[in-house]
């Protein structure tokens, strides 16, 4: 991948067409050759007003004599400013003012200057040999197709506008210094130098630019096709700023469309707006009890010091003192206050916890702040604990006190949460999280790499889009690895066809093989038979019949464990799906059902 350099006359211009090339250790002259340690750095850079000049005469040993110029050879004048051309045969010396060469190591043994060869014969003799990756730096890019050229062979060093630190150089040498329009000069980075590139003013870099981030959780650069859910949710802040009711949130969605993504957003939404936020990720093993004890004193103290506790939160503190005495491992509330007795103390989880958050709640108005719970995984609470949460809520939103809940699940979340309590539906709205349409996965991948210089073509954009099918984990996955392949700065659709396959194979071993490990042989058949009826929904007759069963009561209790696990849900009343997109195709492809085998 190639990021644009911007054309600041005042160090692009002096870059001679023979200044850099790397030597190799064999060539003739050893004018850089055996002297020159492998991995050593030059950089070259704009002027610093205190640098020692380096001597402009090219070939020459800081010791020696300079050499008569011949006829035809030429120095660059001072702050001579133009446009890098393409590469003429003859000298162009390196004019002390205008340019230095700085190495990197102060132990370097042999001389800093540039053999007096032919151009043409110094990038023939360096593509003869191998290019040599230097220790520290990130792995470079390897994709390299029939356009590039001999000199592509070559390494060049250089101060790159990367943003980063600049290496410790000793002295005032480590000062940067900033050109129009681009970030800061200073680091030293190692590159393969395709000199077409370098006219046309692009220079390689390495993947540690890469913007794309595949990752559970992880915040993508550009969080596109969102607003909805963010807008609807700072509406929900100042009301409960307000005092107004406002229904509490459960995002649903299958796997890799970023909720927890969002989630995270919203924390940070809710942090800014002056809220308290305490969040946490459920699982089948979770003492929801215990969590909302721990999390609710998190709640209190970042209200105020234990020590200046107001009467409302010492009232809170008291209540949820009660409540923890009753549970098994007692959480430490860490005030020194009395257990409050007749309330948070009955045993009822459900009414203890309405007791805990409506004095949460009353102490966090007290602040002139509020409460914001946000659970991961909300699927995995078992009913009890989904109707203590649900009721306790219930209460805070007729006390009308700004304390609410953000959740994420699976798609079944609407069904668990009616089941819980009949009256969930108008406690909580259930946006769905879904894959991106055309516009907003387009500006996922196609934004990120703007901000670093680099483009996509059109068309590659598209087929990027139809293989994802727009899930934003799929987009992530895919813009990392095409970004590695590509040799810029625009990434064409060749870069995507040969990203497909890697990136294939990334989504099979990381995204859904880890899936099919959690299964039971029963419960990996019943998968292999729903993908081999084709796209889902599936209706559960017909995955029975495919298993070679009667009815679906006979698979019934492995339907029931896979949708334990997570890896289906029941969108309806007799019909399931994949909790996991393209998870079918997976299948078909790597586990065929016997039937779809023997066709």
């Amino acid at each position: 991948m190639t990021r644009p350099m911007v054309a600041s006359s005042q160090w692009m211009a002096v870059i001679p067409s023979r200044v850099l090339l790397r030597q190799v250790d064999d060539e003739r002259g050893g004018s850089l050759g055996d002297a020159w340690p492998t991995g050593t750095a030059v950089r070259v850079g704009p002027v610093f007003g205190d640098e020692v000049p380096v001597p402009a005469q090219q070939g020459c040993r800081l010791d020696e004599e300079a050499l008569e110029r011949s006829a035809g050879e030429q120095s660059c004048e001072f702050r001579q400013h133009g446009p890098i051309r393409r590469l003429q045969r003859r000298s162009m010396d390196l004019a002390p003012l205008d340019c230095h060469l700085v190495v990197q190591h102060d132990d370097l043994d042999g001389d800093v200057g540039v053999t007096a060869g032919d151009e043409s014969d110094q990038l023939e003799d360096a593509a003869e040999h191998s290019v040599e990756e230097r220790e520290g730096h990130g792995r470079m890019l390897a994709a390299h197709d029939a356009r590039q050229s001999a000199g592509r062979g070559t390494r060049m060093v250089f101060s790159a506008p990367t943003g980063l630190p600049a290496f410790d150089l000793g002295g005032d040498r480590e000062r940067e210094r900033k050109a129009p329009g681009c970030t800061k000069f200073g680091k030293v980075y190692p590159h393969r130098v395709n000199w077409d590139e370098v006219r046309m003013g692009w220079v390689p870099v390495d993947a540690v630019r890469n913007p794309y981030t595949p990752g559970a959780g992880s915040r993508p650069p550009v969080l596109s096709g969102r607003d909805a859910q963010l807008d609807a949710f700072r509406i929900l802040l100042e009301r409960l700023r307000l005092g107004r009711p406002e229904k509490s949130l459960m995002m649903t969605g299958l796997r890799g469309v970023g909720k927890t993504v969002l989630l995270g957003t919203l924390d940070g939404i809710a942090e800014e707006a002056g809220f308290r936020t305490v969040s946490a990720e459920i699982t089948h093993e979770t003492d929801f009890s215990s969590l909302m004890a721990r999390l609710t004193r998190r709640a209190l103290l970042s209200l105020s010091p234990a020590g200046r506790f107001r009467a409302k939160a010492r009232r809170a503190a008291a209540v949820l003192k009660a409540f923890t005495l009753r549970l098994p491992d007692s959480v430490e509330v860490g005030v020194d206050v009395d257990a409050a007795v007749g309330r948070g103390d009955s045993g009822d989880l459900a009414d203890d916890l309405a007791d805990v958050l409506v004095e949460l709640g009353n102490a966090a108005a007290d602040h002139h702040s509020g409460v914001v719970f946000l659970f991961d995984e909300i699927q995995f609470l078992g009913r009890r604990d989904f109707e203590a949460l649900i009721s306790s809520l219930h209460q805070c939103v007729q006390h009308d006190l700004p304390v609410t809940l953000v959740g994420a699940g699976l798609p079944q979340l609407p069904a668990l949460a009616g089941a819980a309590k009949s009256y969930a539906e108008r406690m909580f709205d259930f946006p769905v999280i879904d894959r991106l349409d055309e516009t907003a996965a387009s500006a996922a991948l196609e934004l990120p790499a703007a901000a670093e210089g680099a483009g996509f073509e059109p068309e590659a954009t598209r087929r990027i889009i139809e293989f994802t099918d727009g899930y934003p984990y799929f987009l992530q996955e895919y813009g990392k690895h095409v970004w590695n392949i590509a040799t810029g700065p625009v990434i064409t659709v060749a870069d995507v066809a040969q990203a497909e396959p890697i990136v294939r194979l990334q989504l099979d071993d990381n995204f859904f093989r880890v899936r099919v490990a959690r299964t039971t042989a029963a419960e990996l058949a019943y998968l292999s038979a729903m993908a081999d009826l084709g796209d889902g929904p599936y209706r559960s007759g017909d995955i029975a019949l495919r298993l070679g069963r009667s009815g679906p009561e006979g698979v019934a209790p492995t339907r029931s464990r896979l949708i334990d696990k997570g890896l289906i849900f029941s969108p309806s009343y007799g019909l399931n799906d994949f909790t996991v997109p393209a998870f079918a195709d997976f299948l078909r492809r790597n586990y065929p059902h016997p039937r779809q085998a023997a066709r």
